[in-house]
C-alpha cells in the first residue's frame, strides 16, 4: 500500500512501512506472542512502565567475575553515600536477591558480560543507521569491568512474584539514589524467565521510564534482545515498532533499531551526552490539529492535518494508535526534520495497524466506528510533547449535537416526561435543555458555593433536580422556580451517583471516598436516613429496582449489593469471581425489575443476575475496548446501551446479546438517558451532548383488530345502531 504524503518525504523508515491504523475486535494480539512475549504500557504518573516481549539470546561472552567481594557485607546494609556513587547518564546494575536465595555468581558474571555487549550493539546499530558509534555508558571499575551491585531483598521470594515491579521498587528507593541514572535491575527469582507488572500479567522485562530517572526490570533468565528492548525503553523511546519483524521493539530473534527508534536515541541524554538531562518545560513542542475529526460512513481514507512548533527546532515526528485489545500504543511511523521550527503535515489515514495487518489484512475506517490516533513531537533538545486524538464517522443515526459546557461532563439525567435534559459539569453549572427545539433553556449556577457537578437525579414527579458535586454536597434544585432549594451536607467527598426511590420519598447517594460511602436521605425533611455499610472500595453507581423494594449498588471492591432501606441493612451481596481487580463500574435494573445488569470488565463481559434469585443468567461479551462507564436499558427492555471508556456507545439486544449498533464518540463516554419512549439515546462524551436515533429498535405494539360494536346488527346511515356497544 503506498504512503502518502504531503511534506517533503514520507512519514516512516527508509525500510518501508505504511504509516496506517487496523483495530479489530478478535483474535487478541497477545494470543499470537510466546507468553513471555506480553507487551504493556502502564502510564502511572510521573513514570511510564513498559512491559515487553522477550527476545532469544545468543553464545554469552563471559568475564572473570571476583567472588570474593559478594562475600563481604551486602549492599542493602551499605550506607547510602557509597551507594549512590556513581555519575549521571549512566546504566547501573542491580542483582537483587530474595532472602531465601542463594548468590548466583554465574548470573552476575551473564550481566556484565550482557551489559558489554548491550553497549557495542547500541553502538553498532547508531553507525548502521548514519549516526556514528553512539552508545551507552555502564557504570565501571578502574579497569573498565562493569560494576554490579547486589540489594538483598528484605523477604522471601514468594513475596516478589506477584507485583513484582511494585514490590522490588519500594526497596530499590530506600537504597539508591535513582536521578539521572538507568537502573537496570536483574532479579533473581524462581520464575526464572517472567515478572509479574500487575493485573495478571507476566512479561519477559518491564522498564518504568520518568522525566529523571528509569528503571529496568527483568527476570533471571532474561535474554539479551530483551535487554536491548527494555533499554530503548529506558533511553526514551516509549512505543512499540511491530512494522517490521527483525526490530528490536517487536519481538525479534536479532534484533536491530529501526530509523525511527535510532533517531530518538541520537537526541536521548543517555546516548547522545550533548543533550541536557533537564526538561526545558516551557518550551517544549506543541501539537494543534486542524482537520475534523468526523468522516463520512463510506471513507477509505481520511486526511488528518496538524500543525507542530518547537522553538528549540523540530528533530522528529512519531505517530502510534493503541494495539488492539490491549490498548497500548504503537508506532505507525516517523519523520525526522532538519530543525524547522514550525511544519504543517497532511496525513493520509486508512485504518490500518502494523501488528495487525499481515495476519488481519486491512479493514476499513468503520470498524471500528472511531479512531484513536497519536502524535509525538520531539525537538532537537530531546524535549517530546505527546497529543492524542479520536476520529469518527458521521453516523447516519446521529440526530444533533448540544453544546454549551467548557469542562469535563460526567452526568445527564431525562426528566420523567422527557421534556427536559439536565446535563452537569465540573464548569460549576448544571445545564436544562428542551428536548422539542434542542435547545438550551438555562444554567443552573453552582460556583456559589464553588462546586464541580458529578451525578444528577430527577426526582420522579420531575419537580426537583438533584446534583452531586466533587466536594460532596448535594444541591436540590427546583426545576419550574430554576432556584437552588437547598443543600445536602454529608459526604466529605466526591457525590459520585444519586438515586430518587420511584415513590420520591427517599433520596440515596454513592461516594467514592467516604468512610460511610451511601447515605439515605429524607426527600421531605431532607434529614439525613443513615447509612449503609459494608462495601470497601468506591461506591460508582446506585439503583433502585422499579418497584422501589430493594436498591442495588455497585463498587470498586467487585460486588454488588442489595439493601433492604427498611433497615438499612445489606439483605445480600452478588460477586464475580475475577470481579475484584477492576471492581463494578456500572449497574443497571431491567424495566420489569427482574434482571440487574452489571459491567464485570476484569472478566470482559456484562453479567445479567436474576437478583431475586442470586443467580448469574447470562454473560454478554464486554464488546468495549475498554470498560464501560454507565449502562442503560431502554424503556421496553429490549435493548441495552453501554457507554464506552475508549469511545463508543453499544446498543444491543438483550435476548440475543447481539450488537445492534455502535455510535462513535471523539472521547471516552461517562453517562447515558434514554427518553422515556425509548427513539432518542443521550450520551455525554468531552463535554458535549450527542443524541443518537434509537427509534428503529423500539418494540412495535402488535397490531390488532377488535370489533367494539355493531355485533352483527344491521344499520341504516344517520342513524345509531338499538345497541352499539
Amino acid at each position: 500500500m503506498p504512503l502518502l504524503y504531503s511534506y517533503e518525504g514520507a512519514w516512516g523508515d527508509p525500510d518501508g512501512g505504511d504509516m496506517v491504523l487496523k483495530r479489530r475486535d478478535v483474535h487478541r494480539l497477545l494470543r499470537r506472542l510466546p507468553p513471555a512475549a506480553c507487551l504493556a504500557a502502564l502510564l502511572c504518573l510521573p513514570v511510564v512502565s513498559h512491559a515487553s516481549p522477550a527476545i532469544s539470546d545468543s553464545v554469552l561472552h563471559c568475564v572473570v567475575l571476583d567472588e570474593a567481594r559478594w562475600e563481604a557485607t551486602p549492599v542493602a546494609g551499605k550506607q547510602a553515600a557509597e551507594l549512590n556513587v556513581g555519575e549521571p547518564r549512566t546504566v547501573r546494575m542491580i542483582y537483587f536477591l530474595p532472602n531465601d536465595r542463594t548468590f548466583n555468581p554465574v548470573l552476575v558474571d551473564t550481566m556484565k558480560a550482557r551489559m558489554v555487549r548491550l553497549q557495542a550493539w547500541f553502538g553498532e546499530q547508531m553507525a548502521a543507521r548514519g549516526y556514528g558509534y553512539m552508545t551507552f555508558r555502564y557504570e565501571a571499575d578502574a579497569s573498565g569491568d562493569p560494576v554490579v551491585h547486589r540489594l538483598d531483598g528484605e523477604h522471601a521470594d514468594p513475596h516478589y512474584y506477584n507485583s513484582t515491579m511494585s514490590r522490588i521498587s519500594e526497596e530499590v528507593f530506600r537504597a539508591y539514589d535513582t536521578n539521572d541514572v538507568v537502573l537496570f535491575i536483574v532479579i533473581d527469582n524462581h520464575a526464572g524467565d517472567t515478572i509479574d507488572v500487575g493485573g495478571g500479567l507476566r512479561t519477559g522485562g518491564a522498564a518504568a521510564v520518568g522525566n529523571k530517572e528509569s528503571r529496568v526490570y527483568v527476570p533471571r533468565g532474561f535474554r539479551f534482545g530483551t535487554g536491548a528492548h527494555e533499554l530503548v525503553h529506558a533511553f526514551g523511546v516509549l512505543w512499540h515498532d511491530y512494522r517490521d519483524g527483525a526490530y528490536v521493539m517487536s519481538p525479534s530473534l536479532n534484533p536491530r533499531l529501526s530509523a525511527c527508534s535510532a533517531a530518538y536515541l541520537s537526541v536521548s541524554p543517555y546516548i547522545n551526552p550533548e543533550i541536557p538531562l533537564e526538561i526545558d518545560w516551557p518550551s517544549r513542542p506543541t501539537i494543534e490539529l486542524l482537520s475534523p475529526v468526523k468522516y463520512a460512513v463510506d471513507a477509505k481514507r481520511i486526511t488528518i492535518r496538524l500543525r507542530f512548533s518547537a522553538p528549540h527546532g523540530l528533530h522528529q515526528l512519531i505517530a502510534v494508535v493503541p494495539t488492539p485489545e490491549t490498548g497500548f500504543m504503537e508506532i505507525l511511523g516517523c519523520r525526522t526534520l532538519s530543525g524547522e521550527q514550525d511544519a504543517e503535515i497532511e496525513y493520509e489515514y486508512d485504518g490500518v495497524i502494523p501488528s495487525e495487518s499481515n495476519s488481519r489484512g486491512s479493514t476499513s475506517l468503520s470498524d471500528p466506528p472511531s479512531h484513536v490516533v497519536g502524535f509525538q513531537a520531539v525537538d532537537r533538545r530531546g524535549d517530546r510533547k505527546y497529543g492524542s486524538f479520536v476520529f469518527a464517522q458521521r453516523s447516519p443515526y446521529h440526530l444533533a449535537t448540544l453544546e454549551g459546557h467548557t469542562d469535563y461532563t460526567p452526568a445527564l439525567a431525562i426528566s420523567p416526561g422527557g421534556a427536559t435534559l439536565a446535563s452537569g459539569s465540573w464548569d460549576k453549572t448544571v445545564k436544562l435543555w428542551d428536548m422539542k427545539t434542542r435547545e438550551e433553556i438555562t444554567t443552573l449556577d453552582m460556583s456559589r458555593p464553588d462546586r464541580q457537578v458529578q451525578s444528577l437525579a430527577f426526582s420522579p414527579d420531575g419537580s426537583l433536580l438533584a446534583a452531586g458535586a466533587l466536594e460532596g454536597a448535594i444541591a436540590l434544585w427546583g426545576v419550574a422556580s430554576r432556584k437552588l432549594a437547598g443543600t445536602l451536607e454529608g459526604h466529605t467527598s466526591w457525590s459520585y451517583t444519586l438515586a430518587f426511590s420511584p415513590d420520591g420519598r427517599t433520596l440515596v447517594s454513592g461516594s467514592l471516598y467516604d468512610e460511610d460511602r451511601i447515605k439515605v436521605w429524607d426527600v421531605a425533611t431532607w434529614r439525613l436516613l443513615g447509612v449503609l455499610r459494608g462495601h470497601t472500595g468506591d461506591v460508582r453507581q446506585v439503583a433502585f429496582s422499579p418497584d422501589g423494594s430493594i436498591l442495588a449498588s455497585g463498587s470498586s471492591d467487585g460486588t454488588i449489593r442489595i439493601w433492604d432501606l427498611e433497615t438499612l441493612k445489606e439483605r445480600y451481596r452478588l460477586v464475580r469471581i475475577g470481579a475484584g481487580g477492576a471492581g463494578i463500574s456500572s449497574i443497571a435494573f431491567s424495566p420489569d425489575g427482574k434482571i440487574l445488569a452489571a459491567d464485570v470488565a476484569a472478566e470482559g463481559l456484562i453479567a445479567m443476575w436474576d437478583w431475586a434469585a442470586q443467580r448469574n443468567i447470562a454473560d454478554l461479551p464486554l464488546v468495549h475496548e475498554y470498560w464501560t462507564n454507565h449502562m442503560t436499558f431502554s424503556p421496553d427492555g429490549e435493548s441495552l446501551a453501554t457507554a464506552g471508556a475508549g469511545g463508543t456507545v453499544i446498543v444491543r439486544d438483550v435476548a440475543t446479546g447481539r450488537v445492534r449498533q455502535r455510535f462513535p464518540h471523539t472521547g471516552g463516554v461517562v453517562s447515558l438517558a434514554y427518553w422515556p419512549d425509548g427513539s432518542v439515546l443521550a450520551a455525554v462524551s468531552d463535554g458535549m451532548i450527542e443524541l443518537w436515533d434509537t427509534s428503529e429498535w423500539v418494540r412495535r405494539r402488535p397490531v390488532r383488530v377488535a370489533v367494539v360494536s355493531g355485533q352483527g346488527q344491521q344499520g341504516v346511515a344517520g342513524k345509531a345502531l338499538p345497541a352499539p356497544f
